[in-house]
């Protein structure tokens, strides 16, 4: 049986953290270590996770320095075979590391072991991960990791998945410094190397208050799958998933940067996105670039809620 460390990182998180650690706490197998990481926390963050009684739980405090340096840290800290990551606004089932053990066990070869999940938005909306192209059966390993990851609701998500501690000794840990998407890119290091195995259930509760996040910055998983293509380190068996990967990317990147007014910048992402699945798409944000601000933002919204909710666009994206 793999033993488990569980990494949990928390910036100011009072009002949900003790959810997220009761959650830990419930859960059917009880051989486990947590480690919270308080990233600079300002607020009461500190207080509520030392008011559990728990020797199986260890707390952490660093400065402030983003949610990548406190899960390499978490990392570092770690003890177990398997290191399951739950963020500190998010919530498991009870059954959710038992259904990765089991998970563990089915696929041995495997580097990481996900679930399905469900999302609840500040909107009221929740709904189930809508996840492309895969069996319809309740386990099974990711066929084309890639395309499911490009056209629907990414497979990972940093609160539904358990990695081999090997694994992040062998592909390098998550990148520090970066705004957005950290977690899809070293997700993406991980499929490149290793199988993926995944439970088609719901065991991972999801909060994302904020459908937009107006941050001006790149996609990370754009520079380095590009230059692992340059490497010639992608292989041919999923080269072109890769490519329109990268292009979701880059068509993500162009909305943040509209978001943020800088419509130049964003047409420029768009034409240098080279894509055979996502040319509409491609083409509706380009058009919307040339709108005004106000005009964008009304249409533009409407249409990322319509994309959002048909699983074409991730969720809190």
């Amino acid at each position: 049986m793999p033993t488990f460390s569980i990494i949990m990182p928390a910036y100011n998180a009072e009002k949900y953290i003790a959810r997220a650690i009761q959650s830990v706490l419930n859960q059917k197998i009880q051989d486990y270590e947590l480690i919270i990481i308080d990233d600079g926390s300002k607020d009461k963050t500190v207080k509520i996770t030392n008011s559990f009684d728990d020797d199986r739980i260890h707390i952490y405090s660093q400065k402030n320095e983003g949610v990548s340096a406190a899960r390499n840290k978490g990392i570092t800290k770690s003890k177990g075979d398997l290191l399951a990551f739950l963020d500190s606004d998010d919530e498991w089932s009870p059954d959710f590391l038992s259904t990765i053990c089991f998970l563990y066990l089915e696929y041995p070869n495997a580097g990481a072991y996900a679930t399905a999940y469900t999302t609840y938005l500040k909107d009221g909306i929740k709904s189930a991960s809508r996840i492309k192209e895969i069996p319809s059966s309740t386990h099974f390993i990711i066929p084309r990791y890639f395309l499911s990851e490009a056209i629907g609701n990414p497979p990972i998500t940093s609160s539904s998945v358990a990695i081999k501690k090997e694994v992040f000794e062998h592909v390098g840990t998550f990148l520090e410094g970066e705004r957005w998407g950290e977690d899809i890119e070293m997700w993406g290091r991980i499929a490149l190397e290793y199988p993926i195995a995944f439970y088609n259930k719901s065991m991972v509760y999801r909060y994302a208050p904020n459908l937009f996040k107006y941050i001006h910055c790149y996609h990370p998983f754009i520079t380095t799958f590009e230059d692992k293509i340059t490497n010639n380190e992608v292989p041919s068996d999923v080269y072109e998933d890769v490519l329109e990967s990268i292009a979701n990317k880059k068509i993500l990147s162009a909305i943040k940067m509209m978001e943020c007014g800088d419509k130049d910048r964003a047409r420029e992402i768009l034409l240098d996105c080279h894509t055979k699945r996502f040319k509409k798409k491609k083409t509706l944000f380009y058009v919307l670039s040339y709108l005004p601000l106000k005009i964008y933002y009304f249409i533009g919204y409407k249409v990322y809620i319509k994309l959002r909710n048909a699983g074409i666009l991730p969720y809190g994206l």
